[in-house]
């Protein structure tokens, strides 16, 4: 049996520092993007709180890499269930902010439940799928109840309403669930029936103003002034960064108050801006090499749990960063969804760093078949 010297040695060998680096240097840049978006004004208070929640995130994210992974994957269900408490709380004594209720307040300290649920989804699909293996593919009696517990938590989130995050909590399942295979028939039948119901969703579900953005999204220039005035600017933004960019701390469109939410939704605009071309498809390689590893890391794991909950964790990545410079290049409706490590927000970039120390943490074990 090895000693607690021993078995930190061991843990401090198989860490994965390559992966730890790549968000060490997404953060870094980040917070120099996020200086230069609110150094001034009204938001420069923003930096320094992102600066502490950085500091907290990385002593999270090494506090979970070296918690036994079984450990985790044991809690998993109770972690989905909180999730979903705390969404009812959200609903029902969160306060009204922007027009909706998406932050709970503890001691001063607001933070989004939805977004540490993300992590929760993750983990507690990846167990299902784990203790309940279908060689030829998952049927409709066996994704019943994960798709349930997906569902219901979007639903939750929908009421707030956040329909970027609620989406988000669907692709994940859609996303591990094709990933362990789904039987041809189902398919057939979801795509069928989404088929139906997207034209009713589009009549009865969504709001006037969610309505709106994705109207705007295929004609900006319908109301440059209103609906379609975020990704207007933005696409100025970033289309005026040409090559090398204006310099950091000259972006005009930030300077001048043209560009809306530029420390959160639309924060990488912020850096084509200054940064350019170059430095756009850098910060885009830092994410795609990250997205990458997590991935390549996955292969690696025979545990099926943690494997899937890697996975899990790459598809999260990816569909954040995806979908928010979609949303900064016009090419996807504005939801809201943030961009890892860059936009601000304690909730956001403590759930990336957590996120972190989960793949470490899975990772860790790709040598072994069990702890």
């Amino acid at each position: 049996m090895l000693n607690l010297e021993g078995l930190a040695k061991v843990r401090l060998r198989r860490f994965d520092w390559t992966l730890f680096a790549t968000a060490l240097v997404l953060c870094a840049v980040g917070l120099l993007n996020l200086y230069s978006a609110t150094y001034t004004g009204y938001f420069k208070s923003c930096f320094a709180n992102q600066l502490y929640t950085a500091v907290a995130g990385v002593l999270i994210a090494v506090i979970i890499a070296v918690v036994p992974a079984r450990h985790i994957e044991r809690s998993s269900y109770l972690l989905l269930a909180a999730t979903a408490v705390l969404l009812l709380a959200v609903i029902a004594a969160g306060p009204v902010i922007h027009g909706s209720r998406r932050w709970l307040v503890f001691g001063g300290i607001r933070f989004q439940p939805s977004e540490f649920g993300k992590l929760a989804l993750i983990l507690a699909l990846a167990r299902y799928f784990a203790d309940n293996p279908q060689p030829i593919g998952y049927g409709l009696k066996e994704l019943a109840p994960p798709a349930l517990a997906s569902v219901i938590c979007a639903g939750l989130i929908v009421i707030e309403p956040d329909l970027g995050t609620a989406g988000l909590y669907l692709l994940l399942f859609g996303s591990i669930a094709l990933m362990v295979g789904i039987k041809r028939k189902l398919i057939i039948a979801v795509l069928v029936v989404a088929a139906i119901a997207v034209p009713l969703a589009w009549k009865f579900g969504l709001k006037d103003y969610q309505r709106e953005r994705v109207i705007t999204l295929i004609d900006p220039d319908r109301d440059p002034l209103g609906a379609g005035y975020h990704v207007r600017q933005s696409v100025i933004a970033v289309g005026s960064g040409r090559a090398f960019g204006k310099r950091y701390l000259e972006g005009t469109q930030t300077r001048l108050q043209f560009l809306p939410e530029h420390h959160t939704d639309f924060v990488f605009s912020v850096w084509a801006e200054e940064w350019g071309f170059v430095g756009s498809v850098a910060v885009l390689a830092l994410f795609a090499y990250l997205i990458y590893r997590i991935f390549t890391l996955a292969a690696l794991i025979p545990n099926r749990f943690r494997r899937l909950a890697l996975a899990g964790i790459g598809f999260y990545f990816f569909f954040q960063a995806a979908i928010n410079i979609a949303m900064v290049l016009g090419i996807f409706p504005v939801v809201g969804i943030t961009l890892p490590f860059f936009s601000y927000g304690r909730s956001s970039l403590i759930t990336s760093f957590a996120a972190i120390g989960l793949a470490i943490n899975f990772a860790s074990k790709r040598y072994m078949f069990e702890e």
